[in-house]
C-alpha cells in the first residue's frame, strides 16, 4: 500500500505481560503503530482478521421515516445503494447519523439484499419514541 508521507504517524508502546510465575522476570514487549487514516484502528483490525484493504466503499443517503417506536420495539426501512451485493459476506455497514436524533435509539446497518441496505432503528429506552424524518447516509466497505 502506498501512502503519502505526510498521511502517516508512527506511534511506539511498550507492554508488560503478566507473569504466571513470580520468580521469572518480566516480560516486556515494544509495538510499533503506523496511523495512515482516522479509520487506522479498524485498518488494523480488519487486516488481524484477514480482510485485507477494503476493494470498494460506496455510499448512499436516503430520507428515513422510522414510525412511532414502542419501548423495546424495532423497526426496518431500506437504502438503495447501487453496487452492494448480498454474497459480500465481508462487507461493513456504517451508518452517517444525523445531529439531534432522539436518545434511546440504536441504529444497525445490513446489507439485505442486492442493491439494498437495511436500516433498523430499536428503541432502546422505556418509553414510546417518533423519530423524526432525517437523511442518513450508509456507507458500505467490501473486502477482498
Amino acid at each position: 500500500m502506498n501512502v503519502p508521507p505526510s498521511r502517516v504517524q508512527f506511534f511506539d508502546a511498550e507492554v508488560e505481560l503478566p507473569r504466571g510465575n513470580p520468580a521469572l522476570p518480566a516480560t516486556k514487549l515494544a509495538l510499533k503503530f503506523i496511523r495512515i487514516t482516522r479509520e487506522w484502528a479498524t485498518w488494523a483490525g480488519n487486516m488481524a482478521k484477514g480482510l485485507g484493504d477494503p476493494i470498494q466503499s460506496i455510499s448512499a443517503t436516503a430520507v428515513l421515516d422510522f414510525p412511532n417506536l414502542v419501548a423495546g420495539a424495532s423497526s426496518d426501512l431500506t437504502v438503495p445503494v447501487e453496487g452492494v451485493l448480498l454474497a459480500d459476506a465481508q462487507a461493513v455497514v456504517s451508518i452517517g447519523l444525523p445531529a439531534g436524533l432522539t436518545a434511546g435509539l440504536v441504529f444497525q446497518g445490513f446489507v439485505s439484499a442486492d442493491g439494498v441496505v437495511t436500516v433498523r432503528a430499536t428503541n432502546a429506552s422505556t418509553g414510546a419514541i417518533n423519530p423524526a424524518s432525517t437523511t442518513f447516509r450508509v456507507e458500505v466497505r467490501r473486502y477482498a
